[in-house]
């Protein structure tokens, strides 16, 4: 069923602008501005809208029980793994992936900081009913990364 969705680091808008096709009433959140402004345009050139919010993702506070999925791609910032959470209403599903360290053997220069730790997002997510995980490189857009995924659901009861 579709609801209300939280794109977090959506960059130019591509699945906020699916998920908003697909019918879901979308907010999606980026620290730059030109970003937005292009994930809105490419909305409403599809006849879609989504509700582009400009803000650092570092200090975003995500209202509790206001999501029924919330979505993160390509984007780590561990702070938010608790208020990801919080965000979902009962019954919500969260969506994540990033890179992992096994990214810096693909790509020595790739910043550590921004990589997950073996396991980490089982551990950041704990408190959520995990549907789906997995870590492993995967050919995105013709390029190898190292990457974990996680599909998990906030409890009814």
């Amino acid at each position: 069923p579709r609801g209300r969705a939280l794109d977090l680091a959506m960059g130019l808008g591509r699945n906020a602008v699916y998920l908003a096709h697909q019918g879901w009433t979308v907010d999606g959140v980026d620290r730059s501005p030109e970003a937005v402004q292009k994930a809105m345009a490419l909305a409403g050139s599809l006849g879609v809208h989504i509700n582009g919010i400009v803000a650092d993702l570092g200090t975003y506070e995500i209202r509790p029980g206001s999501y029924d999925l919330i979505c993160c791609f390509y984007f780590l910032e561990r702070r938010l793994f608790p208020a990801i959470q919080q965000g979902l209403r009962p019954g919500g599903a969260v969506l994540y992936q990033s890179v992992t360290i096994d990214q810096l053997a693909l790509r020595p220069a790739f910043p550590r900081e921004h990589c997950l730790e073996p396991n980490e997002l089982l551990t950041g997510f704990q408190n959520l009913r995990v549907l789906y995980y997995r870590e492993a490189v995967v050919n995105i857009l013709g390029t190898d990364a190292a990457v974990a995924s996680l599909f998990a659901v906030k409890e009814t009861g």
